[in-house]
């Protein structure tokens, strides 16, 4: 196996170093996939460019592309265009196996090592887990009534399309796996860790995120409001879910992702 990680850029840019670190080992070649302009047209922060820039003169990064949006096109569309070039991206650099994730998707090293081993002794041309969403820091988590799945490992003759996965799943993400040898991994094996309600400026991920125009604006700015002004034992104002888009959190002070992880994100 040569394996690419190669990760989709444009906020959140403080959690990559955190994710870099852990997993630099465990692949052949990292790739930052960026983009000055949101899908919606939105410039990019200044610290967010620093942010790349300083990471692209470090070991923990192979090499940084410039993905350039096409605005006439729907912001899902758009974004499974970069999911695919960053597969393009992988095959062309010699990789049989690739892994694209955001700026805030966390693998821990140890259960990543073993699901690789997985992968390579099995064969398996197309892989999913599940992940955990964290709210606000990594010590709280968001417990739905059922999985969310994502892809993992696949090889770079796979590209992203419109179809099924082993679950619920974004469908920017959605692999054309019919009829390769697939393995949905169970949880007790490897999660993703999703930091996806942890940011220093969380009005950033809601301005740009590609699927803000499913919701309404009011939603959007309840759960603003609601990630703004959070206190313990409150559900969370949510997107794109059930029970009147209300979200229980689990408090997990000693979950899998350590502190020293956790210092590298400073929320305001």
């Amino acid at each position: 196996m040569k394996l690419g990680l190669i990760i989709n850029v444009f906020e959140g840019t403080e959690h990559l170093e955190a994710i870099l670190t852990e997993l630099r080992g465990c692949v052949d070649l990292v790739v930052l996939l960026w983009q000055k302009v949101s899908y919606f047209g939105t410039p990019l922060a200044p610290e967010d460019r620093e942010e790349v820039k300083r990471l692209r003169g470090t070991p923990l990064v192979d090499e940084c592309v410039e993905f350039f949006p096409n605005l006439a096109k729907d912001p899902l569309t758009q974004e499974r265009t970069k999911r695919n070039l960053a597969v393009h991206i992988a095959r062309e650099r010699g990789m049989s196996h690739v892994l694209v994730i955001d700026s805030d998707e966390f693998y821990l090293k140890e259960p990543f090592l073993l699901a690789k081993a997985e992968i390579e002794e099995h064969g398996f041309v197309a892989t999913y887990c599940t992940y955990i969403n964290y709210y606000k820091d990594f010590d709280h988590r968001l417990v739905y009534d059922r999985a969310f799945f994502v892809p993992f490992i696949h090889e770079t003759s796979l590209e992203y399309e419109l179809s099924k996965g082993p679950g619920p799943i974004d469908s920017t993400r959605t692999l054309g796996d019919k009829g390769v040898k697939t393995a949905a991994f169970p949880e007790r094996l490897i999660q993703m860790h999703h930091a996806a309600w942890i940011r220093k400026d969380i009005q950033k991920k809601l301005a740009n995120w590609s699927n803000k125009a499913l919701y309404t604006s009011t939603l959007l700015a309840e759960t603003l409001h609601c990630w703004d002004t959070w206190e313990e034992g409150q559900d969370a104002v949510m997107l794109f879910v059930h029970l009147g888009n209300r979200v229980p959190i689990e408090r997990e002070p000693n979950g899998p992702l350590s502190s020293e992880r956790e210092a590298n994100v400073q929320t305001t």
